[in-house]
């Protein structure tokens, strides 16, 4: 059955297409440091809209400025919708790079589960990382699934996707 394609937001408009509002100010610590990533809500997520914020926006989970290629990722994720996944390929070629700077830019985003980066795997189906751990063994890749699962999508007990039904091609 042929994948699903999703269009693709612009990148920075002057008001780009989130509904995830402010409550946690710039520089605050990360509300994911509290490791319950399942229970946030997207009030609670602080994500800049403007290219203005964006610029000034230090990542609480690294202490940087964020990078374009970092803004341009998240803004193509929020595009898969519930209950669907993509590839971490799929991200990359959308954006013209590869599968590992996808990775390195998911590894680092601060507005999980709003910018859902948990539903991004590997093209082989396997479930991929999760806050920088590797695997279904591996406490994060166990929230990954949990968070999957919770939203549709099924894995086997060795972490590859169920239902080929629930991955979308990015373009």
């Amino acid at each position: 059955m042929p994948q699903q394609a999703i269009k693709t937001s612009p990148y920075f408009k002057s008001n780009p297409s989130s509904t995830i509002t402010s409550k946690i100010k710039r520089n605050e610590s990360s509300p994911l440091e509290s490791r319950d990533v399942k229970k946030l809500k997207k009030e609670e997520i602080y994500f800049p809209k403007t290219r203005e914020e964006r610029e000034k926006f230090v990542n609480p989970r690294t202490n940087r400025v964020m990078t374009p290629f970092q803004w341009k990722v998240y803004d193509l994720i929020l595009n898969i919708p519930k209950g669907k996944v993509t590839t971490y390929a799929s991200v990359a070629s959308s954006l013209q790079s590869s599968p590992r700077a996808t990775g390195g830019a998911l590894r680092n985003n601060p507005f999980a589960p709003c910018v859902p980066c948990h539903r991004v795997i590997a093209s082989d189906g396997y479930i991929g990382g999760f806050y920088g751990k590797w695997g279904i063994e591996a406490k994060n890749g166990q929230d990954k699934k949990e968070l999957l699962e919770s939203e549709g999508v099924e894995f086997d007990e060795r972490g590859f996707l169920k239902d080929e039904n629930h991955k979308v091609q990015m373009n």
